[in-house]
């Protein structure tokens, strides 16, 4: 399976990321991805550029990189509460797409049934596209009902490449989100979670893991452009 689009990637503007936009562009050409999307962390995590900088990418960064197709996002950290993000909804709202995450200590650790809530609550919120990385084992969730919450609200879960080098206790749950997500036919997307030039469209692992556990192909966001197109217009 061969996707065209890598939708979660960050630049030096995460604070903690090791590449421009430019060099993550010409990655995705060389790589033969069609689209890339920059997600840059919100402000919540340590060294992430303010507001502002996510403001300037609304306006100012060009729809073509390098001749690649860029979406503007970000990745956003769940607060919770009052603010339940870390950038504000009229921002937000201006983006191509939004990743949703949550990030140890900026989300308080919680009971699995409070978890999950929070994930639903976050799926309410239109401009939320795709829940990321939600196998963190830091974060223990009702895996079927946040599925079951994820169908309702049409969103997609994130099947993160990064997650076998960073997250490795959460890799059962990456496997029975998928068991689920197959039983109530919710779409995944598999992206990189680059945070350096050299792993943009890297998504061996979780291609593999998908292949294992028999999950459709046409429910890879990524991969399926009519799908791809439902979610995000292009």
């Amino acid at each position: 399976m061969k996707i065209f689009a890598d939708l979660h990637t960050h630049t030096l503007a995460s604070g903690h990321a090791f590449s421009t936009l430019k060099e993550n562009a010409l990655a995705a050409k060389e790589k033969g991805l069609e689209i890339l999307g920059v997600s840059d962390h919100g402000p919540a995590m340590s060294g992430a550029f303010p507001e502002n900088n996510f403001s300037a990418l609304a306006f100012f960064c060009p729809e073509y990189l390098e001749g690649v197709r860029i979406l503007k996002g970000a990745e956003l950290n769940i607060l919770g509460g009052d603010p339940f993000f870390d950038l504000s909804f009229e921002l937000l709202q201006r983006l191509d797409y939004v990743i949703a995450s949550m990030h140890k200590p900026i989300t308080s650790q919680k009971t699995a049934r409070e978890t999950t809530d929070l994930y639903i609550e976050t799926m309410k919120y239109d401009f939320v596209k795709i829940i990321g990385h939600a196998d963190n084992a830091d974060y223990v969730m009702e895996i079927e009902r946040f599925v079951e919450a994820c169908k309702h609200y049409q969103k997609i879960i994130e099947i993160n490449n990064s997650s076998f080098v960073v997250r490795k206790s959460g890799l059962e749950n990456m496997r029975s989100i998928l068991k689920s997500a197959k039983k109530y036919q919710v779409p995944v997307i598999v992206n990189s979670d680059a945070h350096i030039y050299t792993d943009i469209g890297k998504v061996d692992l979780a291609v593999k893991v998908i292949a294992e556990e028999k999950f459709p192909e046409d429910l890879v966001v990524n991969y399926n452009r009519d799908l791809f197109k439902a979610y995000f217009g292009v």
